[in-house]
């Protein structure tokens, strides 16, 4: 969501014009014209990952007679897309072990797991900073007949990736 406050010093009605650029073009692609609201709910998970640009173009075109509107043009800093989920990847580390990694372009922020659908425990590895690309540790599988394990690894941007292991021991 983008908002913004815009006024006429006529008191004249105020439309925006919402505009992205994708990463690489020099062409604005218009997202919704003579918005009255102050803001506009912008749905990028269609969009391909990557760093866009927004325009508003705010004009007071609706109050006045043609060739006397005033406009503004506002372009706000780049801003991230990321719809894509860590790679999450699972196997077998020796006896009662379990290794995990994952890695993701924008950063891994968690990783957690859970043992036989109980409540999610975080895993940690040492050494490793919550925001780094890549993350790896061992599981310790507990003791007991087989185990049902589900480890899941997030990104800043809330994309999940879970991969589920049946571990008999």
């Amino acid at each position: 969501m983008v908002t913004w406050k815009a006024e006429d010093p006529d008191a004249d009605l105020v439309r925006v014009t919402a505009q992205f650029r994708p990463p690489g073009s020099a062409s604005w692609f218009t997202l919704s014209e003579r918005i009255s609201d102050p803001f506009y709910v912008f749905d990028a998970r269609s969009l391909p990952d990557g760093l866009y640009r927004l325009r508003l173009t705010a004009d007071d075109a609706s109050s006045n007679p043609e060739g006397e509107s005033q406009t503004s043009i506002f372009e706000l800093p780049d801003f991230a897309v990321d719809n894509t989920p860590p790679i999450l990847a699972l196997a077998a580390a020796g006896a009662g072990k379990l290794a995990v990694s994952a890695e993701d372009g924008t950063a891994v922020q968690a990783v957690r797991y859970s043992v036989d659908g109980e409540p999610w425990q975080a895993l940690s590895s040492p050494g490793w900073v919550p925001g780094s690309r890549t993350f790896s540790a061992e599981l310790a599988v507990p003791p007991g007949g087989p185990r049902w394990i589900t480890v899941e690894a997030v990104d800043p941007f809330r994309n999940r990736a879970a991969r589920a292991w049946l571990a008999e021991r």
